[in-house]
């Protein structure tokens, strides 16, 4: 049974909003100049700011499903599916994408900003992720007719005609570069992105329990099942 904090260690609601609305840059550059008591009173609030974050990051990683994650050069990726597992659970607040795409030659590049928040935190972020079709997992063999690329998928449901199934593809690249840069926003407001399994199974998530392993060429990697075991986080 989890211990419920009793009253006296609660922070005052003034307190709270203190903190939550508060401009943090400011906040550190006051530190200095604050008495030993109002030093002592802000520490305190953002000590407990940290293991209230950490609480709600360790509940966010219950949330997601061991296909929410993948290996990718031996680190997590928090995959779109998981990332919007984890907003719901923690309140994060994302904008409207702003998309650019530019076309050299046959290929088409796609770029995506994005902009969010952790209000219960005042941490706020913004992201660019991208994607094109010069890469293999949407292109793979053009000639390949029986390729399971998802170039060959949208020329298969446009008929056969190249030239709607580019269109189709660009459609589709412009999701893949929004999904990258949503998963970069929320696992950077969380504080997990980049992270080592190592660390990242204190919050209660191991390798094994990772959906694929993926090579840095784009190549496809193995299964969860077939990767050595790996070290499994406290229980």
């Amino acid at each position: 049974m989890t211990e419920q904090p009793h009253s006296g260690d609660e922070i005052a609601p003034a307190d709270r909003a203190e903190l939550a609305q508060g401009d943090q840059h400011d906040l550190v550059s006051q530190l200095g100049q604050m008495t030993d008591a109002e030093f002592q009173r802000h520490y305190q609030i953002m000590e407990r700011g940290v293991e209230r974050r950490f609480a709600v990051i360790k509940l966010a990683m219950k949330a997601c499903e061991p296909k929410d994650f993948v290996d990718i050069g031996g680190k997590p990726w928090l995959q779109a599916i998981g990332a919007r597992r984890c907003q719901l659970v923690t309140g994060i607040k994302v904008g409207r994408p702003v998309f650019e795409t530019r076309v050299v030659g046959d290929d088409v590049f796609v770029e995506c900003l994005l902009d969010g928040s952790w209000p219960a935190f005042g941490i706020d972020a913004i992201q660019i992720g991208s994607c094109d079709t010069r890469d293999k997992f949407y292109l793979g063999d053009l000639d390949d007719e029986e390729g399971r690329s998802t170039y060959q998928q949208c020329l298969k449901r446009a008929g056969g005609d190249r030239d709607t199934a580019i269109q189709m593809l660009v459609a589709s690249v412009k999701k893949k570069a929004y999904a990258n840069t949503f998963s970069r926003l929320v696992s950077d407001l969380m504080g997990v992105r980049g992270l080592s399994w190592d660390s990242l199974s204190h919050l209660g998530f191991t390798p094994d329990m990772a959906a694929a392993s993926v090579a840095f060429d784009g190549g496809k990697g193995s299964s969860a099942s077939d990767r050595r075991p790996a070290r499994r986080g406290p229980e």
